[in-house]
């Protein structure tokens, strides 16, 4: 069953939408309706439709700004059903989400053909949900309060910028060592050292020989090594196969530092193609420590977290923008 949710401030066209939608198509049920793009947001959020059919000129919030929010926060695709020209600069700009479509309104109230229309488009564009965040860990009242020893942050498609952005708001406002995972083409380390360099104050080394671990510094692998840590707390690198497909690996480096660090380690999983730093997170999550996995929304490549969530291996699950917060309130109070 595909459900519905119908925003227009016209009843008229709101049940006559409804009866021409659901006759032609016994798969679609309207759940509800909204009466402008105030009350469409908030019945986004409250009846999770696994489509929305959205006017534009409503009172209060009009269907653009409503729009907007909806596909900021949700993945819920939303057809713009209007009288407005599909060349308007809103409507151009908005369709560039690709959750987002377009069918004019028809003249008057001849809606045989346009419901033919919206009934093939909400079957083209609807997503059956899979519940990823079933297995979450359930925070517990009684659980200790974490702050972290070290943080590991892996990476893949799309990483650089993303934890460039991380690093900058971060700065120095915290001591705690973090090491770096991302996927590089051979070669790259030193430039992407450099990059990331330019936009902290924070030390970034590249390990080769075993050292110790210093606060205030962040450690990125030499090219072609994987980055590990000793059972004395010292990194170092490794040049063997330890992983089948990816050198450096997240997971190689995952689990080397939960096995030291325990329930000290903070874990934090960006965008990226593939599973590589599912197994690590899951050893993080198994040793006490604190896991983060980048949401969909924000991902370029939802690869990565999307398999450290299946694994049941996340406690929390935040944008990119809130990533730098949470390490920042880990390290100053602890999370729970």
């Amino acid at each position: 069953m595909i459900n519905l949710l119908i925003a227009d401030d016209s009843d008229v066209i709101k049940k006559l939408l409804k009866n021409e939608i659901e006759k032609k198509d016994s798969n679609i049920k309207v759940l509800d309706f909204a009466k402008n793009g105030l009350e469409a947001y908030d019945k986004s959020i409250s009846l999770d439709p696994d489509v929305i059919i959205m006017d534009i000129r409503m009172p209060y919030l009009n269907g653009i700004d409503a729009t907007k929010k909806i596909i900021k926060e949700q993945k819920i695709p939303v057809i713009i059903f209007s009288s407005s020209n599909k060349d308007d600069i809103d409507i151009m700009d908005i369709l560039k989400n690709p959750n987002v479509f377009f069918l004019e309104k028809p003249k008057g109230f001849s809606y045989e053909n346009i419901s033919k229309e919206l009934v093939h488009k909400i079957n083209q564009i609807f997503k059956p949900k899979v519940n990823l965040f079933k297995n979450i860990k359930e925070i517990k009242k009684n659980d200790p309060i974490f702050k972290p020893s070290i943080i590991c942050i892996g990476a893949s498609t799309g990483g650089p910028d993303t934890i460039l952005e991380i690093l900058k708001k971060l700065d120095k406002k915290i001591t705690t060592p973090i090491l770096i995972i991302q996927h590089i083409t051979e070669g790259f380390n030193t430039k992407f050292a450099n990059w990331l360099k330019a936009s902290t104050d924070r030390e970034i080394r590249i390990v080769s020989g075993k050292e110790e671990i210093k606060e205030n510094c962040i450690y990125i692998p030499e090219n072609n090594a994987h980055l590990l840590v000793s059972p004395d707390k010292k990194i170092y690198g490794s040049y063997e196969k330890l992983h089948p497909t990816f050198c450096p690996s997240v997971d190689v480096t995952f689990n080397s530092v939960a096995e030291t660090y325990n329930e000290k380690t903070m874990g934090i999983l960006l965008t990226g193609m593939g599973r590589d730093g599912a197994e690590g997170m899951l050893k993080i999550f198994n040793s006490g420590g604190y896991t983060v996995a980048q949401n969909e929304e924000s991902c370029v490549v939802f690869g990565m977290p999307k398999s450290a969530i299946e694994k049941n291996a996340v406690r929390k699950v935040i944008s990119d923008m809130e990533i730098p917060n949470l390490i920042l309130e880990a390290f100053v109070s602890g999370l729970k």
